[in-house]
């Protein structure tokens, strides 16, 4: 869920999907829809939380079980989801992985909003080898001088960016590169 989205929409979603767990942060809370399933907060609930065991749990999920549902805008009415099997999305991953040459010493950008197709290219062929993530805050997309600055100084090594703001941050002096 988007957290910029207005409560319509998010009650929407929430309704369509009818997930049993919603995964938030407390200050978000006071802005969600009323939601009936379990809600953790992976803040305020930390300390719970880290009693769990360290060890990935035994998976049970199958190639054609929904890994996540993606909603389309709805300029035409109402927002329709669009369901993606782990089939789908692991093809994503090893493509991308493959295509790269993804390895775990990797450190990555997201820039795209969760909502957006484009957030899963940028989040999963990299925690799926264990590279690192770097989120990038929205005011620093309209600076190329700040979004160089944040790619030096945290040794990005792949990052994909939308054409017209390569082309901006590619004309900037690149200080021994």
């Amino acid at each position: 869920l988007e957290p910029t989205y207005p409560v319509e929409r998010l009650s929407f979603m929430l309704e369509d999907v009818q997930p049993p767990v919603l995964l938030t942060q407390q200050q978000l809370l006071e802005e969600l829809p009323s939601y009936w399933g379990q809600v953790v907060c992976l803040d305020s609930d930390w300390e719970n939380i880290s009693q769990y065991p360290k060890d990935n749990p035994n998976s049970r999920a199958l190639a054609d079980n929904l890994a996540y549902v993606i909603y389309t805008s709805g300029s035409t009415g109402k927002p329709k989801g669009v369901t993606v099997p782990h089939q789908g999305l692991l093809n994503l991953v090893f493509w991308h992985q493959q295509t790269f040459k993804i390895t775990a010493s990797d450190r990555s950008t997201q820039l795209a909003g969760t909502a957006f197709d484009a957030s899963v290219w940028e989040l999963w062929p990299y925690v799926c080898t264990g590279a690192s993530i770097y989120l990038v805050q929205p005011d620093i997309l309209y600076s190329p001088v700040e979004l160089r600055h944040f790619l030096v100084s945290n040794h990005i090594t792949v990052s994909f960016l939308p054409t017209p703001l390569a082309e901006r941050i590619l004309s900037q002096a690149w200080v021994g590169k």
